[in-house]
């Protein structure tokens, strides 16, 4: 899904695995002034319910979607979905079951919802809202749940905080929410990651300036909710993050930027630091790219 709403459904092998720190290929051909704004992995027999950053949240089967090559243009959201004209798209989350789990959203200025995913079997083309945030906050991130383990929330400027899931009450939609992080003035929320009891993943944090690394979860204090963190990731510069995943060693990673960029690369490529470090490069950027996006497949 670009920035400006186009959606493209490719086959996953269209994405040959590269080492990190090249330049990529094509993902989807963007048209001028647009990029990439997230990928996610899904069969035809998931439904995708798309959020927007009004907390607006819309029902598209895969299915509906066309096949088509990575340099391929592909088709607006709203040629399928109500979405209002400056209505930017969020999260994707595929969806196969609505009878079981929970959906976790965060906000920009740090606020996390937690309902059942049944209350989401109804969305439809026309948009069923999803929170009742203020006005001058945006939804970022929108979570499948088995409703256990932590959550670990992540902002611009490198804090992250990690918590429990239990402190976050399941409500019915559409709910305020209850505070996940304090951001201080300038920073805010840009991702979210649920982590399982007895986890062994990591955790993979990247910059817009294409730097990243791996953190080992036992490097991260859980704490209770409303804290501001602790470091995550020391900046270079003043790019700051604009992804955080869950990884495991025998993943694979998949970057795109904000020109249609698109590298894939194993995520045992990445090493692991200490909280306080920079990274290492993941992908060469050409002037004015920027990375948009970072999926785990």
């Amino acid at each position: 899904v670009t920035l400006k709403g186009y959606v493209n459904s490719t086959e996953c092998e269209a994405y040959r695995p590269q080492g990190r720190g090249g330049k990529g290929v094509i993902g989807i051909r963007t048209k001028g002034g647009d990029g990439l704004r997230t990928m996610v992995y899904a069969t035809t027999h998931h439904d995708l319910l798309v959020f927007t950053d009004r907390a607006r949240v819309f029902k598209l089967p895969t299915a509906r979607l066309p096949i088509a090559g990575r340099d391929s243009v592909g088709k607006n959201l709203r040629h399928f979905l109500e979405m209002e004209p400056d209505e930017v798209v969020r999260a994707v989350v595929p969806v196969e079951d609505y009878g079981r789990g929970y959906l976790l959203l965060a906000t920009r200025q740090g606020i996390v919802n937690k309902n059942a995913l049944s209350d989401y079997a109804n969305a439809h083309t026309k948009g069923i809202l999803a929170h009742s945030a203020p006005p001058e906050d945006r939804l970022v991130e929108a979570l499948p749940s088995d409703g256990g383990g932590d959550v670990i929330l992540a902002t611009a400027r490198g804090q992250i905080i990690r918590f429990s899931e239990g402190e976050v009450r399941i409500t019915r939609r559409p709910s305020k929410g209850v505070i996940g992080i304090r951001v201080n003035a300038g920073d805010f929320v840009v991702g979210m990651v649920t982590v399982p009891p007895g986890e062994e993943k990591r955790l993979l944090l990247v910059t817009a300036h294409g730097y990243g690394k791996r953190v080992d979860l036992s490097d991260i204090p859980s704490q209770r909710r409303g804290g501001k963190g602790v470091i995550g990731i020391k900046l270079e510069g003043a790019s700051p993050v604009v992804a955080v995943l869950l990884v495991a060693e025998d993943d694979e990673v998949v970057l795109s930027t904000t020109s249609g960029k698109v590298i894939r690369f194993p995520v045992g490529q990445v090493s692991t630091f200490s909280r306080y470090a920079r990274g290492v490069r993941l992908i060469r950027l050409n002037k004015g790219d920027q990375v948009a996006s970072a999926v785990v497949i």
